[in-house]
């Protein structure tokens, strides 16, 4: 889709072909027009001094000799000049005799003598001109001695003529031109446009598609288009060797972390172990990975005593990561159980958080800064005994939701710390909550803290447990999380 503004670069290049030849034909005739003018001017003064220079030369004897009849003859005969306004003979510095034209303003050609004869010295040669007037005056001697003046005026009527003839030929010429390079450039301009077009049109294609076999035709001239072309071939052969190599990378990590999923899924407990111990239970899991970050376990503990330990846990840095710690905690988990079901003490999920705690830093060597630091997890430890009815429970930043007996929400904060993180010191104790439980009481653990996963277990709490489920999955799909719901028998 073209922007708003977009010009061709078909119509930029037609536009400057066609601006530069513009220029260049104003230029020329600006030259020629100047040329023409100077030297129509150059020929009419040298025209018409000649005449003056030859009429003046014989004007000596009846300016001499007071024959003003011998000089309105020779005056006379300038009639016959249609650009002559009229002439003047002065003797001395008086007017002799005159001829002006019967259509032609006597005053007003005495008017431009006398403004050419206050600019000049009358005793020199004058060729003057203006726009409307030419005047050239002859200095009349005899004997070397200054007798008088003889004046032609005439008008520019041939200059402008000339002048004018001249103009309409070159507009003409400089329409014409300029119209037939238009025409070419619309024709030539294929030659350099296509292939910018061309381009453009096969990155636009790439940049919907991401086809990387829409290659250009290399031309075979030497040019800057070959060298465009040669390194847009390249770089689509290069972006097609990284999309191979990602996409085997993305197949070798579907397989990788499909393997995993599968260690991932036969650890997690069946319904059968949960139907044990709870009337009923709901199993939350929203996450966009095919490995979730978030498990849980439970174990049966001492034969004779209707006891579980249910262990969450979230790894927050990445999937494959929690599903690597679901292996090790499935083995730390498990010699502390084999431990609990030998001993006679009395159960604290604070203190098994604290051997996790200690075992996972053991285990992966935790010692310095310069270790992993991502190695842990937060999650929570949850007692029930059905014998007892009671529960226990510890969390490391995660929270505990109950109902009771008025059938309200309430809640367990979790501790701050973490399991098995560098920072996380063995010795630091945890929390330990104690609650006694009846039948029909409900208990929520999540994995992760969410204010709106809190307030939505707390709309929907007297749900049917598939209801409740189906509910949670729809208001909380933007949530990567894993909630477990539990119903005391």
């Amino acid at each position: 889709m073209k922007a708003k503004g977009f010009i061709s670069i078909k119509i930029k290049l037609v536009v400057l072909l066609s601006a530069s030849a513009f220029l260049a034909i104003l230029l020329s005739s600006i030259v020629i027009f100047s040329y023409t003018f100077l030297s129509t001017k150059e020929t009419a003064l040298k025209n018409l001094s000649q005449m003056t220079t030859l009429i003046g030369q014989n004007l000596v004897a009846p300016i001499e000799f007071d024959d003003k009849d011998a000089a309105n003859v020779m005056l006379h005969s300038l009639s016959i000049d249609e650009n002559i306004k009229g002439a003047y003979i002065f003797k001395g510095v008086e007017l002799f005799t005159s001829f002006v034209k019967k259509n032609e303003s006597r005053n007003l050609i005495s008017e431009t003598i006398l403004f050419v004869y206050d600019k000049h010295d009358k005793k020199e040669s004058i060729a003057y001109m203006d726009m409307s007037d030419i005047v050239i005056s002859y200095p009349i001697y005899s004997s070397d001695e200054f007798i008088g003046t003889f004046t032609i005026v005439s008008d520019t009527s041939d200059i402008k003529d000339a002048l004018s003839s001249q103009a309409l030929m070159e507009f003409i010429v400089s329409i014409v031109v300029l119209l037939f390079i238009i025409f070419i450039a619309f024709k030539i301009q294929n030659m350099f446009t296509k292939p910018i077009i061309d381009l453009s049109l096969a990155m636009e294609e790439f940049s919907r598609t991401k086809k990387s076999n829409l290659k250009m035709e290399v031309t075979k001239a030497e040019d800057e288009f070959k060298s465009l072309f040669s390194g847009y071939n390249l770089m689509l052969e290069t972006l097609s060797e990284k999309e191979l190599e990602s996409e085997q990378s993305d197949l070798s990590d579907k397989k990788s972390l499909g393997f995993i999923s599968l260690i991932q899924n036969s650890l997690s407990p069946n319904e059968q172990e949960f139907r044990k111990y709870f009337a009923d239970y709901f199993m939350v899991s929203n996450t966009t990975n095919l490995v979730s970050p978030h498990t849980f376990l439970i174990q049966s503990l001492r034969k004779e005593k209707d006891e579980c330990l249910i262990i969450t846990m979230n790894c927050s840095m990445s999937a494959e990561q929690g599903a690597l710690e679901t292996v090790l905690m499935k083995n730390i988990e498990h010699q502390i159980v084999s431990k609990l079901r030998n001993s006679s003490e009395e159960i604290s999920p604070a203190a098994i958080l604290k051997e996790f705690n200690i075992k996972i830093k053991n285990m992966l060597k935790l010692r310095n800064k310069t270790d992993i630091e991502a190695a842990g997890f937060t999650g929570s430890v949850l007692y029930v005994n059905n014998d007892t009815r009671s529960l226990k429970y510890a969390g490391a930043t995660s929270k505990l939701l109950y109902t009771d007996s008025h059938h309200k929400l309430q809640m367990f904060e979790g501790d701050r710390r973490s399991i098995g993180y560098f920072g996380a010191v063995n010795g630091d104790p945890f929390n330990e909550y104690e609650l006694d439980i009846k039948e029909g009481m409900r208990i929520f653990v999540s994995t992760q803290n969410s204010a709106r996963c809190e307030e939505k277990i707390d709309d929907f709490k007297h749900e049917e447990f598939s209801l409740l489920k189906e509910r949670l999955l729809e208001e909380l799909t933007d949530k990567d999380f894993m909630l477990i719901g539990l119903e005391v028998k």
